[in-house]
């Protein structure tokens, strides 16, 4: 879909299609390789236009990440309200492979988060869109009998999986189902030693 078709729609179905592209440009590829002009022809619009909608390159691509972000987030509370993981082991796999369902996205916004300077009201909704996925590991981790550090140990893990996730990102030669399979027999692993950790007494 081009920017022409859209012309009667509003501003934030505009805004849509351009994350949507950048999303689309960036898959498989460096975030350094894809340009605002490389955005904008891939639309049909000038360059200039874009700036009417995010301030620069680093802008659209921490907006991309962080709203596609929050859709994941909204299918994962889906995932877990229809089928609530209760363990560690089965939390880790309902999470990896949604990250490794929109690995593009994950790593986008671990890139930004590593290379950015945030402002306390970037950080503010970073922290609102990870919330589920946090707090789903933090109830898990009580569940199964850690209570000190719950809070720690639950940010703690899903930073360690989003490593796994960034990191099989980087093996291009691999294909998907490799992938895959590395990412999540490395995340089990973490899983499994946070899971036999000392339960306080």
């Amino acid at each position: 879909m081009k920017f022409a078709d859209l012309k009667h729609m509003g501003r934030q179905e505009k805004r849509k299609l351009i994350i949507e592209t950048v999303l689309k440009l960036y898959a498989g590829r460096s975030f350094l390789e894809v340009r605002i002009v490389d955005v904008a022809a891939a639309i049909g619009v000038a360059p200039a236009t874009l700036y009417n909608y995010f301030s620069g390159h680093d802008d659209l691509l921490l907006e991309a990440s962080i709203e596609q972000m929050t859709i994941i987030g909204n299918e994962f509370a889906e995932i877990v309200k229809m089928r609530p993981p209760e363990t560690l082991e089965a939390f880790t796999l309902a999470y990896v492979e949604l990250m490794l369902k929109y690995e593009t996205t994950s790593l986008l916004l671990s890139y930004c988060m590593l290379n950015f300077e945030l402002d306390e009201t970037v950080l503010k909704r970073l922290d609102a869109v990870t919330s589920i996925f946090v707090g789903t590991c933090h109830d898990i981790m009580q569940k199964n009998g850690l209570k000190n550090d719950v809070t720690l140990s639950s940010r703690a893990m899903i930073a360690a999986l989003n490593g796994i996730i960034m990191m099989s990102g980087k093996r291009h030669l691999m294909n998907t189902q490799s992938k895959k399979e590395d990412a999540v027999r490395a995340s089990l692993t973490i899983a499994s030693n946070f899971s036999t950790r000392p339960k306080a007494q």
